[in-house]
């Protein structure tokens, strides 16, 4: 029996060809791994249409599940895909809101390369609170890219996070959902708000 419910793997770009970016493949490729030792029994691709404006007209998770079944032969009904999101904080909140709530898993494994893993364990610790166990894997970037945060910038983007949650208790559903949508730049009045989402 696997030892985590599922794999949360956080999307990172999509090419122009519709294609998962390779830093989105080494992550994809990293929650197989776990996959296949059954060290988890499913994988939810997270990931929305943040790249519409540049006319790319795929949700990053779809393009990550269609490589995931094609390429790398994981059965298509164990993997789940989130299209809500549009960065990290959105990955963790609908996330839990669409597939971990609703399925009731509680062990769970987030996937990212290692310069955004901190960031990443704070916000999932934030989302989740303490009724999850949660475990952050890091993938290794070992490549020069031109698209890898360094760490100032990755500290901004924390320090704006905590900035817009400041005042919220960690796990609070429902204050974190009015918070993103009332302030956070990417949902700020988005018409998911009311017609794509709800709480048990």
């Amino acid at each position: 029996m696997a030892k985590y419910d599922t794999c949360i793997v956080l999307s990172h770009a999509v090419n122009a060809d519709k294609s998962p970016s390779r830093q989105t493949r080494e992550r994809v490729d990293r929650a197989v791994e776990l996959y296949n030792s059954e060290i988890t029994g499913t994988l939810i691709m997270s990931g929305g249409y943040a790249h519409k404006k540049e006319g790319i007209f795929i949700a990053h998770s779809d393009a990550m599940k269609k490589y995931a079944c094609s390429c790398q032969n994981v059965p298509e009904e164990n993997i789940f895909v989130e299209k809500k999101s549009l960065e990290t904080v959105g990955q963790a909140i609908f996330s839990k809101s669409d597939f971990v709530v609703p399925k009731d898993f509680q062990n769970l494994i987030v996937v990212s390369h290692d310069y955004h893993i901190n960031r990443v364990s704070r916000i999932f610790e934030f989302v989740f609170g303490n009724d999850y166990n949660i475990r952050c894997e890091a993938v290794d970037n070992g490549k020069d890219d031109p698209q890898v945060r360094t760490k100032e910038q990755e500290q901004k983007s924390l320090d704006i996070f905590l900035r817009t949650f400041d005042g919220i208790a960690p796990g609070d559903d429902k204050a974190i959902l009015e918070r993103l949508f009332d302030k956070h730049l990417s949902y700020a009045g988005k018409c998911i708000r009311h017609s794509h989402f709800a709480w048990k």
